[in-house]
């Protein structure tokens, strides 16, 4: 299931719900049903048309997207998914419904366990500024399962505060505990505070992550050793990077 996703007004992209046939009996009719769920919005306030993307981040550690893996006791459900967020990608327009596809994952229990535990959405305009809303409480009583659609409102904009972030989610998550700085709703505000945990980083070792993007690495300007072997990275955006050696 696509970690990124292209929005498409008042639906989703072509192929991105798949379904699985069931029959009771060899030779009978086939019921299809939907392996994922939906997560509708859409946005109010102004400068919509400024948006690049919305994405969607689990902030319980519940996997949402990536490779998934599906089980059927008694009913099918997504066991396991391996990424904690899932990302739209515009233009959008104000007013108009968005959904993100995701894996309705459960817990160790088997218990229904995608935003249960809160779940943040982060607006990044094309200057790369954000602004985070964050439902520290989750979904409640609401349990999301397969071929569910979650209708979140209208997300009002009007008194977003957009600031310069890091969002690449899989590289804070690569990265871990090896800064001290301060993640928000997945992301991580380039606060005075967060910029001196950065400055003060000079070695930084994020080998062997699945990464197949190191955005982020950009502000890491004091780096002398960097390790991002064994990932699936197609460029290395270390031009700013001067002290590497």
């Amino acid at each position: 299931l696509p970690t990124v996703q292209q929005a498409v007004a008042r639906g989703f992209a072509t192929g991105l719900n798949p379904s699985l046939a069931i029959t009771d009996d060899m030779g009978g009719d086939l019921t299809f049903k939907n392996l994922c769920a939906l997560v509708k919005f859409s946005i109010s306030g102004r400068d919509t048309d400024e948006l690049k993307s919305v994405t969607l981040t689990d902030l319980g550690g519940t996997g949402l997207s990536g490779t998934t893996l599906y089980g059927y006791a008694p009913s099918m459900e997504a066991v396991d998914a391996d990424v904690i967020s899932v990302t739209l990608t515009g233009p959008f327009t104000t007013g108009t419904d968005y959904y993100f596809v995701v894996a309705p994952s459960v817990d160790d229990n088997n218990a229904p366990a995608a935003l249960k535990n809160g779940f943040s959405l982060t607006f990044t305009r094309r200057d790369g500024t954000s602004f985070t809303k964050t439902a520290s409480g989750g979904i409640g009583d609401t349990n999301l399962a397969s071929g569910m659609i979650l209708d979140l409102g209208a997300i009002d904009l009007s008194g977003a505060t957009y600031r310069e972030a890091i969002t690449n989610l899989a590289f804070i998550n690569a990265v871990g505990d090896k800064v001290g700085w301060e993640v928000t709703g997945g992301i991580v505000y380039l606060t005075e505070a967060n910029k001196k945990a950065i400055e003060a980083v000079t070695s930084l070792n994020i080998e062997g992550k699945n990464l197949t993007d190191i955005s982020g690495i950009e502000y890491f300007t004091n780096l002398t050793s960097l390790d991002c072997s064994n990932n699936q990275l197609t460029a290395l955006p270390v031009e700013k990077l001067t002290n590497l050696t």
